[in-house]
């Protein structure tokens, strides 16, 4: 499924696509993942990092352009985006999602993303063929999905952080775009595995501040569908601060 949307200084394309044994020729299994059970994950990519040519009063992402004071200019070189693509497609997962955010990521410019969609234009195909008539609302999806079979398909919903990872331009790996800090980069996926990432101890251990909620929230009705709310929303350092979200509304 492709959803394309457009919020200001944001241009969010988020590619879903199943696994296709036999018909993906893009799948190539460069990266011997047999023996290790991969937990499934998705990608928030900055291929243009937190550049743009908008300074929107509501965007978190452009102070972090501190990180990489070396260049004033960040684009995603080919060989980070053919190395992000190709391993990312080498891991097992039952779908295959990126989102592409910034920063503005329309200043990579219309070839950038002529490559990048390139190698989905089968997939599309297969898409359009058999489910073109689908319609979902995500987020109510996601609450009846977590209610039918406590699966959680977006990461607030989840009592643990580790559901992603945010990529910068040059390869840098975060454990959430709302948290691209120094202290908490993973590391580059030129020189670190997907399987090494996801059981990286800085990335459990921000994944586990999750389910460390205000104890007000263990009684709460609604803990099951909130898990106290998103880490961006807590005083972060004290993971069991109350939410800005639950002070005003709970």
């Amino acid at each position: 499924m492709l959803f394309i949307g457009r919020f200001s200084a944001f241009l969010f394309f988020h590619f879903a696509f199943p696994t296709q044994p036999g018909k993906n020729r893009y799948r190539e299994k460069t990266v011997n993942t047999s023996a290790v059970n991969l937990k499934p994950f998705s990608l928030i990519v900055k291929p243009a990092s937190a550049d743009c040519n908008l300074r929107c009063s509501y965007c978190f992402y452009p102070e972090k352009c501190r990180h990489y004071p070396i260049t004033a200019k960040h684009r995603r070189p080919e060989a980070v985006l053919e190395n992000l693509i190709r391993g990312y497609l080498s891991t097992d997962q039952p779908v295959y999602t990126f989102g592409w955010q910034g920063g503005e990521p329309m200043l990579m410019g219309l070839d950038f993303f002529r490559r990048v969609t390139d190698f989905m234009c089968e997939i599309f195909d297969l898409w359009y063929y058999q489910d073109r008539r689908t319609v979902s609302v995500r987020y109510f999806d996601s609450l009846l999905q977590k209610r039918i079979d406590g699966s959680c398909n977006v990461c607030t919903l989840a009592n643990n952080c580790c559901q992603y990872f945010a990529v910068e331009y040059n390869g840098d790996i975060y454990p959430c775009d709302f948290f691209v800090r120094e202290d908490l980069k993973i590391g580059n996926i030129r020189d670190m595995s997907w399987e090494n990432a996801l059981t990286a101890p800085l990335y459990i251990d921000f994944g586990h501040q999750k389910s460390r909620c205000n104890p007000a929230c263990m009684t709460c009705d609604c803990r099951e569908l909130c898990m106290g709310d998103c880490l961006k929303n807590r005083f972060y350092g004290n993971s069991e601060a109350l939410s800005t979200l639950s002070r005003s509304f709970c």
